[in-house]
């Protein structure tokens, strides 16, 4: 099959270019024909950028030309975009449904539903703007960056509802669990069930580790931000002193940083390479993951899992879809440290090599690379096969 691969580079590189990347490579690996073309956001840091993307967020006819040639060129037989905004834009769908192509739009996060991205505000969950064609309280509350560009966002999200384009110009939207179909199902959107797949992500095997090998400290790794639930792990530690790796960077480090300075027990070690990582998950007491908004699929969990770590998470909306309580790992109530001491010392009474069990079992089960293969492939067939594009 051939694949016209698009996507909008962030500006710092995260998960869903991770995504884009390893569905690239497995599609690859499997012998289909993908035809990268990428977009980024440069240009948009001074006042004058801004404005000028502004309005190419909207519709960008530059990029829906480059759509044209590449279809041109190529003779896709399915476009599958990861991220759209801001360069890109929605003139991509027009172009590729124009031409005849099939659309596919994996969605990670909330940006068409939340200018902040995350139904977050003020370190709680909020649904303020879920059933609002024109989420006006993300520009009221500056939820992204400034209330101006959280405007730009409603603006722009706003008019794409009104005209139809998320409805009409995207044949089938993926999505990488339940709970993120329900919450686009029953949104502003208005999407027909039907149009929204579940598909997961996947991360490579890296290997089961003994239970018995897992004498190290707790660990997390991820952003330093808020949203991670970043100070809540920080009271838990200096609470509990209970033996703590943490691993990332981001707008807390430097509150990271000075709790590592006074307590032992805390060991911040910044960024690390990939490999660093899986090593210190293979001797890991367990994998802490206190985050305060409802997360995607994160796959520093998919990772952990892999290696047979448990996870200890926040009760919350889809994190409470990916880790099941007493199987392959614990929950706690979120922003609450004393409840994450309490999950902790219940983990240490608890058998932890049946969850160690349980956590490479959900691995084998959903995230491996061959079934998000399998799940790509039967998303492009059934868009190939329906009468309005079957050659």
């Amino acid at each position: 099959m051939r694949i016209l691969l698009v996507h909008n580079a962030y500006q710092q590189y995260g998960g869903e270019d991770v995504t884009f990347a390893n569905e690239r490579a497995l599609l690859e690996q499997a012998g289909h024909e993908v035809y990268p073309l990428l977009f980024d956001n440069k240009g948009a840091e001074t006042a004058l950028g801004k404005v000028g993307l502004l309005w190419r967020s909207i519709y960008n006819p530059t990029s829906a030309a480059a759509v044209r040639q590449a279809i041109r060129a190529f003779a896709p037989d399915v476009m599958h975009v990861h991220n759209f905004f801001y360069t890109a834009s929605a003139s991509i769908f027009y172009a590729a449904k124009a031409m005849g192509v099939p659309t596919v739009l994996t969605v990670q996060n909330y940006r068409l539903l939340c200018a902040g991205a995350y139904l977050m505000r003020n370190g709680q969950v909020c649904e303020l703007c879920i059933q609002s064609t024109f989420p006006i309280h993300g520009a009221r509350y500056g939820c992204y960056k400034s209330g101006a560009m959280s405007a730009q966002l409603t603006l722009n999200t706003g008019l794409h509802k009104t005209a139809g384009t998320f409805k009409h110009q995207i044949d089938k939207y993926v999505v990488v669990t339940e709970f993120n179909k329900q919450k686009l199902a029953h949104s502003s959107l208005a999407l027909p069930e039907g149009q929204i797949i579940v598909k997961p992500n996947s991360v490579e095997d890296a290997g089961f580790a003994d239970p018995a090998l897992r004498t190290g400290p707790y660990l997390f790794v991820g952003r330093l931000s808020p949203e991670k639930g970043v100070r809540t792990l920080l009271e838990a530690a200096k609470k509990g002193q209970f033996a703590l790796e943490i691993l990332g960077g981001g707008p807390l480090k430097e509150e990271v940083e000075a709790a590592a300075a006074q307590f032992s027990t805390i060991n911040y070690l910044g960024f690390q390479p990939r490999e660093a990582i899986i090593q210190k998950m293979k001797t890991a007491r367990a994998l802490l993951f206190p985050s305060v908004w409802y997360e995607g699929l994160p796959l520093t969990i998919l990772e952990a899992m892999s290696t047979g770590l448990p996870i200890i998470i926040s009760n919350l909306g889809n994190l409470n879809e990916i880790v099941t309580q007493g199987h392959d790992g614990l929950w706690f109530a979120p922003g609450n440290a004393d409840s994450l001491l309490d999950a902790i010392t219940r983990y240490e009474a608890g058998d932890i090599a049946a969850l160690a069990a349980g956590a490479r079992q959900t691995y084998l089960n959903r995230y491996t690379p061959a079934q998000n293969l399998a799940g790509l492939e039967a998303v492009y067939e059934a868009l190939t096969s329906t009468p309005a594009y079957k050659s």
